[in-house]
């Protein structure tokens, strides 16, 4: 910042400089220098009076600070809003967008133990393990379609956030449930028909992936699915 030297102002010439209230040209801010230390002079805006300038060396600093203050603004703004939109991203209604897309089967964790635990044969719960299982989410609002393709079958059904629907397992267990949003992840609790036991999922995106858990009597597995 601009050092200047000591000297005296003539009040005469201060005076002569500064205008009226009533006739200060308006900035957009419309606003001084809450101090008004350097003689009533505006503290910047796009229409700073010259005459402020000449009359009162401090008011070229105040004038200074206003364009940075507005640069500094908008680039908090912008922060903030690339923060709201990144956070929006995977949240609520808005956010289950994030799962929109083809996703295609790369690898299970402790899948067979978790349907060894359903109840599944040893011969299914090997073609299982190689389904090739793909899953196709559409939303719109807080409706969405799923179609599953598999080695196995194709299926496509339609489910609401929050509104109990039934569903059929690959190897035929019957379930009846809802999916919620919860934060960043699809939560879903299901109870099967036969023997009312929970069966709880839940689907969210780590690293790019479409990440499928499951909980069955305390036995837990994953699916991870790549994105086509």
């Amino acid at each position: 910042m601009e050092n200047f030297p000591n000297r005296t102002i003539d009040d005469s010439s201060i005076k002569k400089h500064r205008l009226p209230l009533s006739n200060r040209p308006a900035t957009k801010r419309g606003a001084r220098n809450s101090g008004d230390s350097h003689g009533g002079c505006w503290t910047g805006g796009e229409e700073s009076p010259s005459d402020c300038l000449s009359a009162c060396p401090r008011g070229r600093a105040a004038i200074t600070l206003q364009p940075l203050n507005d640069i500094s603004g908008r680039i908090i703004n912008q922060i903030k809003k690339s923060i709201f939109c990144a956070r929006s991203e995977g949240r609520g209604v808005e956010g289950a967008m994030a799962f929109d897309g083809t996703w295609k089967a790369d690898r299970n964790e402790n899948y067979d133990k978790f349907l060894e635990q359903l109840g599944v044969n040893v011969m299914k719960r090997k073609l299982a393990e190689h389904d090739n299982l793909k899953i196709t989410i559409a939303q719109s609002g807080d409706k969405f379609h799923i179609k599953e393709s598999s080695t196995f079958r194709t299926k496509e059904f339609d489910f609401t956030l929050g509104v109990k629907f039934d569903y059929s397992l690959a190897d035929g267990t019957e379930v009846s449930g809802t999916w919620e949003m919860e934060g960043d992840t699809m939560k879903g609790l299901f109870n099967r028909k036969d023997n009312n036991k929970l069966l709880t999922t839940t689907r969210s995106i780590v690293g790019g992936e479409l990440v499928q858990a499951y909980n069955y009597e305390g036995v837990d597995a994953k699916r991870i699915f790549k994105k086509q």
